[in-house]
């Protein structure tokens, strides 16, 4: 049985990433929808209240927002990622088990990929300007890069 990894998030080339994996490997194969987070959670970080903003940058990538519940607690990451992966799944129908991650995208992607032992790798794409891929480098192609297994990348 084909095992396929398929890298979910909020964009609209994961979901074609989704129904394009459902669609060529069938009912038959074993799905996982894996979303990661790349969230820093200003709160946690100290001076930001005070108005100094952050003592140090933040990892590549990483996006500033609050990451707490209605109560002030701390949410973890790997949550948010596994039920943004489960929405995905579900949004398309691809009968896969979700994992949530945090951290940079394509090394917690290649990760899972081999502790699950997948057999191929999808990922979707999206044209970005120049500028853009400048600033945020392209999650697909690290995965191209670095992965051990195929890797199918939709656009």
């Amino acid at each position: 049985m084909t095992r396929v990894l398929v890298a979910v998030d909020e964009s609209e080339g994961s979901v074609r990433a989704a129904e394009t994996a459902h669609r060529l490997f069938g009912d038959d194969a074993e799905y996982l929808a894996v979303s990661v987070t790349n969230v820093v959670d200003v709160a946690t970080i100290p001076w930001y209240g005070a108005g100094w903003g952050a003592p140090y940058p933040a990892p590549y990538g990483a996006v500033w927002a609050y990451r707490r519940d209605e109560h002030g607690e701390p949410v973890d990451g790997g949550e948010l990622a596994e039920a943004q992966a489960r929405e995905v799944a579900e949004e398309t129908g691809l009968p896969a088990e979700a994992v949530g991650e945090e951290g940079d995208p394509a090394t917690a992607v290649l990760r899972a990929a081999e502790e699950h032992a997948v057999d191929v790798i999808v990922v979707g794409t999206e044209d970005r300007g120049w500028f853009d891929r400048l600033l945020r480098p392209s999650v697909s192609k690290e995965i191209v890069k670095h992965a051990d297994v195929p890797v199918l990348v939709v656009h």
